[in-house]
């Protein structure tokens, strides 16, 4: 019986230990590893752009050393590799633009805890033909205790990136658009000759996110980052008044411009309180008083002056050429753009002599106690 139990005692010994060199020999492949693009689509452009490419692990992870390789399409130059995370200061050991290979240690040999491996700044030729094209991540590795314990397992956190070169949107297709655009300008000449600069953002042809009411909205605005709502409101925050333009769709504003003042006015109201607001709109024929009325509603609940004109805020017309000929709506645009230049220096002395008024506390209907 001794000899049986201390035959079971060994037995048992020997899972433990195996059972240990499985969890040694998973342990590189627990950290998870993101390759990500700066971009996924641009435009064909007659001169070289650039995008970015980033590998990091999902989260920080301690680490001595790194290695890996950038394959890029034919034709398109690596300009720059940077082992630029915050938090370490990293020596390269081997960077090689033609190649894309680069590796690191960290300055004094020591294990740091890293957010970012590398980045990679990537060229993309002049007029180069739309397509997607394949961008490679491979060799990824990285060690601790200077390059003696595998972090990763060498191999299985390669990826393969897809970006798209589109078309050139050409004037033909975005006619209603170019008519707003033409619309927001005359306003934009006014506000000039008032002494006051002014900058058109068009929201481009790029998919925009819907609010999709995840309350996970921060100091930094919305928790998306993958199109320009958050560089609106930062702009906003410097600007001191605004004027909403969009073509009419189906008696409505387009869905491109609600989705985007959704998630502006969700994520950053405090940017447009006391400042004033316009919209404007364009059509062939109808439809644009429902618009306008539909765009008001953001300045009515951020506590934005409205602006009015001697007329509601339209013009009509299929095309510019078309707006150019509505006279009336025109001068109903240069009349806005009087009323909002007087407002707005009218708010920045009332602000410097009396200040901005102080909001209560928020009270919520309720009809049950």
């Amino acid at each position: 019986m001794k000899h049986i139990a201390k035959r079971s005692l060994s037995m048992l010994l020997a899972l433990v230990m195996l059972c240990s060199l499985c969890v040694n020999a998973l342990a590189a492949d627990e950290v998870k590893v993101n390759s990500a693009l700066s971009a996924t689509e641009l435009e064909k452009s007659a001169s070289a752009q650039t995008v970015r490419v980033t590998v990091a692990p999902a989260s920080a992870v301690t680490v001595s050393n790194y290695e890996g390789k950038l394959e890029v399409p034919k034709g398109w130059t690596i300009t720059k590799i940077e082992n630029d995370d915050p938090n370490a200061t990293l020596t390269a050991s081997d960077y090689n633009l033609t190649n894309g290979q680069m590796g690191w240690t960290s300055a004094d040999t020591e294990d740091k805890s890293v957010s970012k491996f590398v980045t990679y700044t990537v060229e993309i030729p002049a007029n180069t033909a739309a397509g997607k094209y394949e961008l490679k991540v491979t060799g990824v590795n990285a060690w601790k205790n200077i390059a003696q314990d595998a972090v990763l397992t060498k191999g299985q956190h390669d990826s393969t990136l897809t970006l798209t070169v589109k078309e050139k949107t050409t004037a033909t297709g975005y006619t209603a658009e170019l008519s707003t655009w033409y619309t927001q300008r005359e306003v934009g000449k006014t506000l000039t000759s008032a002494g006051i600069d002014y900058e058109i953002v068009q929201l481009g042809g790029g998919p925009v996110r819907d609010c999709i009411g995840c309350n996970q909205c921060s100091k930094n605005g919305c928790v998306f980052t993958d199109d320009g709502v958050n560089d609106f409101i930062a702009k906003a925050r410097q600007a001191d008044g605004f004027v909403f333009g969009t073509p009419v769709y189906y008696a409505h504003p387009s869905g491109r411009i609600l989705s985007v003042l959704d998630r502006v006015f969700y994520a950053g109201k405090d940017a447009f309180a006391h400042k004033p607001g316009a919209a404007v709109a364009s059509a062939r024929r109808a439809g644009t008083t429902a618009s306008v009325d539909v765009l008001d509603k953001y300045f009515t609940i951020a506590q934005m002056p409205v602006v009015s004109s001697t007329y509601w805020n339209m013009v009509h017309g299929n095309t510019p050429e078309e707006v150019r000929q509505d006279r009336e709506g025109l001068q109903t645009m240069r009349t806005l753009g009087r009323n909002m230049a007087f407002l707005m220096k009218a708010i920045q002395l009332g602000r410097a002599q009396y200040g901005l008024p102080q909001p209560e506390p928020p009270q919520v209907t309720s009809f049950h106690h």
